[in-house]
C-alpha cells in the first residue's frame, strides 16, 4: 500500500504546484529581493526536517474535515488568484496542505505535525498594506528606543522625525532600520524553539511569542550601540561592514537570550531538565505505535483530489479567456491639452517593463507655462494576473527611498461632465525633495481610490463580465517648499479636469 500512497501524495503535490505556480514564483523573488524575507528560504526546509523526526508517530487514518479545508483553501486561492491578492493566494496554498495533511493522517496523526505545518506561515510575505503600515510603526519605535538608549548612558541625542541628531552627526533610522527584517526571522525562530521546547502549552506559548518583543529591543538597542559609534568614530561606524555585522549581530545575540529564557523558565518551573533534554525533537508520549502499516488509502485524501484538480484547471483558465476590449493605444494620446502642453518622458528600461508587466503605458511631463511640469504616468493592463498586477504608489514609492507622509483620500468633480472622482492625495519626501501626488485606479468604466475596492471590482468583473483589465492614473508636481501646496494641488486638479475625459479612449469603460 506505501506505492499507491506515494503516488497519490506525488500527484497531489504536483497539482498543488501547478495551481500555484505564480504565486509560488513571485514568492521567491520576494524572498531574493527583500531583505525582510530572504530567510524565507529555510522555513520549508526546517518545516520538513521537524516533520521527519516524528514520522514514525504518524498514523494515516483519513479525516473528512481535511477534505472541508481543502475546498475552504481552494476557493480563497480562487478569489485571490481573481483579485490579484498574491498574499491571499500564499496563505491558502499553506491552508490547502494543511487540510491534504489533515484528510490523510486524521486527527491523531496530524496532532503531530500541526506544529511544524503552522511554521509555513511564516514564510509567506505580509500583505503589502500592512507590510508598510508596521514598517512605518517600526520606524519610529526603533527611533525611539534608540534614542532613549543614548539617554541611558549620557549620550546627548535628539529625534526630529526619523532622524537621530547627535549634533556632530545626524543617523537617519531609514525603512531598512525598521526592524522589521529582524521581527520576521526572530519571530520564526522564537516559534521553532517554543514547539520543540518540552513543556506545558503555556510555556511553549511564552517563548513562541518572545520573539517579537525581543526583536523590537534588540533593533532599538543596536540603534543606541549605532548613535554611540558614529559619536565617538563617526559615520562610517553606521556604514558597510560594521553595518552589516551589527545586523548579524542582533541574530546571534538574539539566539543567546532565547536560549538563556529556555534555561531560566527550567530553573524557575524546577524541572531539572537540562537545555538539552528541553529542547528535543521526540514525542513524549512513547505509547504511540510506531511504523504503522498502511493498509489502506484514506478516502478523504484521495477526494481531496477533486478540488486540486478543478483549481488547477481554474487556475490556467484564469485570464485566458478574458474579454478583449477595443481602445486606443497610449501613444496616440494628445500632447497639447487646452493651454497644456506634453513632452513625451523617457522611457521605461527594459527591466523596469518585465518588473510592471504592463500592456501600455504613458509618461509625459506637461506644463502650462507658469510653475513647475506635471508628470503623468498611466499603466494599463489587458488582463492582470499573479506577477502581472498594477504596482501601487504606495508600495513602490517607498521602496525607492520616498517617504509617503499626509496620505489622504479626496474627492473633487471633473468640471467637464460634473462627475465627481475619489483621489489619494499624499506628500512624498526625499533627500530634501517633496512631491505631491495624485493618483487612482481606473477599471470598467470605474475611478476607485481604493485598492481594496478596485480588488473587489476586479473579482467581481472577472467572475460576470469575464474582464480583468485596468489601469493606474498617477500625477507628480515637484513642489519648492510647503507653502506651495495649496497653488499644486489647484494645478493637480486643472489637469486632471483636462485629461480626465479623453482617458476614456485608451481605458475602456
Amino acid at each position: 500500500m506505501l506505492k499507491p500512497l506515494l503516488i497519490l501524495v506525488g500527484v497531489s503535490v504536483a497539482l498543488l504546484l501547478t495551481s500555484h505556480w505564480s504565486s509560488l514564483t513571485l514568492l521567491i523573488e520576494t524572498w531574493n529581493s527583500w531583505p525582510e524575507y530572504e530567510y524565507g528560504y529555510m522555513v520549508p526546509i526546517i518545516s520538513i526536517w521537524l516533520i521527519w523526526q516524528r514520522r514514525e508517530f504518524i498514523k494515516i487514518n483519513g479525516s473528512w474535515l481535511g477534505l472541508g479545508v481543502v475546498l475552504l483553501g481552494a476557493l480563497i486561492s480562487l478569489s485571490g488568484q481573481l483579485a490579484m491578492a498574491p498574499a491571499i493566494v500564499q496563505y491558502a496554498f499553506v491552508i490547502i496542505i494543511f487540510g491534504f495533511a489533515l484528510s490523510l493522517t486524521g486527527w491523531e496523526g496530524f496532532n503531530k505535525i500541526a506544529a511544524p505545518l503552522f511554521l509555513l506561515f511564516f514564510m509567506v510575505p505580509l500583505p503589502t498594506s500592512l507590510h508598510i503600515a508596521l514598517s512605518n510603526d517600526l520606524q519610529w519605535l526603533s527611533s525611539e528606543l534608540g534614542v532613549s538608549f543614548l539617554h541611558a548612558v549620557s549620550v546627548p541625542a535628539y529625534l526630529d522625525g526619523n532622524v537621530i541628531d547627535l549634533g556632530v552627526f545626524k543617523l537617519q533610522v531609514v525603512e531598512a532600520c525598521n526592524g522589521l527584517r529582524y521581527l520576521l526571522p526572530i519571530t520564526t525562530l522564537s516559534f521553532i524553539c517554543g514547539f520543540m521546547f518540552q513543556g506545558s502549552f503555556w510555556i511553549r506559548g511564552i517563548i513562541a511569542l518572545s520573539g517579537i518583543p525581543l526583536a523590537i529591543l534588540m533593533n532599538g538597542f543596536r540603534l543606541g550601540v549605532t548613535g554611540i559609534m558614529v559619536n565617538g568614530w563617526g559615520v562610517s561606524m553606521a556604514e558597510g561592514f560594521m553595518h552589516d555585522f551589527q545586523g548579524w549581530a542582533v541574530y546571534v545575540v538574539s539566539l543567546a537570550i532565547l536560549i538563556l529564557e529556555i534555561v531560566l523558565i527550567n530553573w524557575f518551573i524546577g524541572n531539572g531538565k537540562s537545555l538539552a533534554e528541553s529542547l528535543q525533537f521526540e514525542i513524549e508520549d512513547k505509547k504511540i505505535p510506531t511504523n504503522q502499516p498502511v493498509t489502506r488509502i484514506p478516502k478523504p485524501a484521495l477526494a481531496a483530489i477533486v478540488p486540486l484538480l478543478f483549481l488547477t484547471l481554474a487556475s490556467n483558465a484564469i485570464g485566458n479567456n478574458a474579454t478583449q476590449v477595443e481602445r486606443k493605444s497610449f501613444a496616440e494620446f494628445p500632447m497639447i491639452q487646452n493651454n497644456w502642453h506634453g513632452q513625451p518622458g523617457t522611457s521605461l528600461t527594459e527591466s523596469s517593463l518585465d518588473v510592471l508587466g504592463l500592456d501600455d503605458y504613458l509618461l509625459a511631463n506637461f506644463t502650462d507655462g507658469q510653475g513647475q511640469p506635471i508628470n503623468l504616468y498611466a499603466a494599463y493592463y489587458k488582463v492582470q494576473k499573479i506577477g502581472k498586477a498594477i504596482h501601487t504608489p504606495k508600495t513602490c514609492l517607498p521602496s525607492n527611498g520616498w517617504t509617503m507622509t499626509d496620505l489622504k483620500r479626496i474627492e473633487f468633480t471633473v468640471d467637464n461632465d460634473s462627475q465627481t472622482i475619489p483621489v489619494n492625495r499624499a506628500v512624498l519626501t526625499k533627500d530634501g525633495q517633496t512631491q505631491l501626488i495624485y493618483y487612482w485606479f481606473q477599471q470598467a468604466g470605474r475611478s476607485l481610490a481604493s485598492p481594496l475596492l478596485a480588488k473587489w471590482h476586479l473579482f467581481k468583473d472577472s467572475v460576470t463580465r469575464g474582464r480583468g483589465d485596468s489601469a493606474l492614473v498617477r500625477l507628480v508636481i515637484p513642489v519648492s517648499n510647503m507653502e506651495a501646496l495649496d497653488s499644486s494641488d489647484m494645478r493637480l486638479q486643472k489637469l486632471v479636469n483636462i485629461i480626465y475625459p479623453h482617458l476614456n479612449g485608451y481605458i475602456p469603460d
